[in-house]
């Protein structure tokens, strides 16, 4: 009998891994060669050694493993901070090559009922596995995502683990810990795997960078630390997929691929949110928004960012911010967008407006150089038609620090952190910023005039 060839023939080099838990076979391509293989995966930590921060919990697991004093894990975090990489590190280190025999694997997210806890893990613990080379007599269950448990599985799951004890260690890994009912939680040794900090992933990204030979500058590189915010799996995913689409990994590169706006474009939003009129800012963010296809959300979170940047008085900032944070939660329940985006330029109209009545409040106060800051920065929101008696008070402000002012520019300069441009009148410099705004000058003419 000849040998039929499938159109669906896989490569020899790849090989068929069987998972007995889910009794379907997963076409793997060889690690060696990391055909197809996600990025995520194919630079895994393979040892405790290799993973990148944490290294007072990573010593304290090896020293733990090493003395054959290994307790139950409670492993938690926010994501791609190596938690699952961990367990998997220690499970190579107490078991060698064989390790998959050794350990069963769920992820609670798709087992999470109580049935899963009274059958697999159960006949898993209950059972002896023997296997050549192990180091240790304890198998090891791995609950990934253990978070989505329902209450049941977890009241069940805690009888089990003090049950099998003697011959079995669990790691439970998760990302809210409050949701993990309090019984379980006496019974681990909790560890808190924190968003690792901007130079462990900076250096991680730099070795896979020069593994693939990858074509990234400094700006790039940049984007791709601040854009996974901590998470070691999503800067990975975003460096390969901007590699898919880009043969040179720019900061542009970078923000197209994922879709989220760049620091030019916040900067330019939050411009005109601090000075355009509503309507001016309304139709200049829609434009942005249809022509780079930004999410609403995504801005929002941005902006919130670059207020802390912005000098304001706190009171305001406080009010901002709160009001931001109801922006973003109505649109996780999928709110109208043009809804929104007209509440958001609302929020920085009402903003201006306290920021103006902040300045009057500080007037009398004795830290005249903290009122001249706030006052210098409200005059960008006061208006110059009917706030008469703001700008007779920004005279006569001048005229107590004894050092009149010019300034060369009628809005907030978000360059100088939220302050206008300032420059000392008199001297050399006198006709060089003689190009003030005429309707400026009339109106300081006629404020003068009244005040005489």
């Amino acid at each position: 009998m000849t040998d039929f060839n499938s159109p669906m023939e896989i490569d020899s080099d790849d090989q068929l891994i069987s998972n007995p838990s889910k009794g379907k076979d997963v076409l793997v391509a060889d690690p060696s060669h990391g055909k197809a293989t996600p990025w995520v995966e194919k630079f895994r930590p393979q040892s405790l050694a290799d993973v990148a921060a944490h290294r007072d919990i990573i010593d304290t697991i090896d020293r733990l493993t090493s003395e054959n004093k290994l307790p139950h894990l409670l492993l938690y975090g926010p994501p791609g901070t190596g938690k699952t990489s961990t367990v998997l590190a220690v499970a190579r280190k107490i078991y060698g090559a064989s390790y998959h025999n050794m350990i069963l694997e769920l992820n609670a997210s798709d087992d999470r009922g109580i049935d899963v806890v009274r059958q697999q893990i159960q006949d898993f613990a209950s059972t002896q596995s023997f296997s050549f080379g192990v180091k240790s007599p304890v198998k090891l269950v791995l609950l990934d995502e253990a978070d989505a448990m329902t209450k049941d599985a977890q009241f069940a799951l805690r009888r089990v683990i003090e049950k099998y004890t003697k011959s079995t260690r669990f790691a439970l890994i998760c990302n809210h810990v409050n949701k993990i009912i309090p019984a379980l939680q006496s019974r681990c040794t909790r560890f808190r795997f924190a968003p690792l900090d901007a130079s462990h992933v900076t250096e991680r990204l730099k070795h896979v960078i020069k593994a693939e030979g990858l074509n990234v500058d400094e700006n790039g590189l940049t984007a791709l630390v601040r854009l996974s915010n901590g998470d070691m799996r999503k800067a990975l995913n975003i460096l390969q997929s901007t590699h898919m689409a880009s043969p040179h990994i720019t900061e542009e590169a970078v923000y197209l691929c994922t879709g989220n706006p760049m620091p030019k474009d916040i900067e330019q939003i939050s411009h005109w949110l601090l000075n355009e009129s509503f309507m001016t800012s309304l139709r200049s963010i829609s434009d942005i928004k249809m022509r780079k296809g930004l999410a609403l959300v995504d801005i929002v979170r941005e902006v919130t960012l670059f207020i802390f940047q912005i000098k304001m008085p706190s009171d305001v900032r406080v009010q901002l911010i709160n009001d931001l944070a109801d922006i973003e939660y109505r649109l996780t329940f999928a709110c109208n967008d043009k809804l929104q985006l007209g509440s958001l330029i609302g929020t920085f109209t009402r903003a201006r407006s306290a920021i103006v009545a902040a300045a009057k409040t500080t007037w009398e106060t004795s830290d005249i150089d903290k009122a001249w800051a706030i006052y210098t920065f409200a005059s960008q929101f006061a208006d110059r038609r009917y706030d008469t008696d703001f700008w007779s008070k920004w005279l006569e402000f001048e005229a107590r620090r004894g050092n009149p002012s010019t300034f060369t520019d009628d809005k907030i300069d978000i360059a100088q952190g939220g302050y206008p441009v300032q420059t000392e009148s008199g001297g050399g410099n006198k006709d060089k910023h003689r190009h003030r705004d005429t309707e400026l000058c009339t109106l300081e003419k006629l404020k003068r005039q009244r005040l005489g």
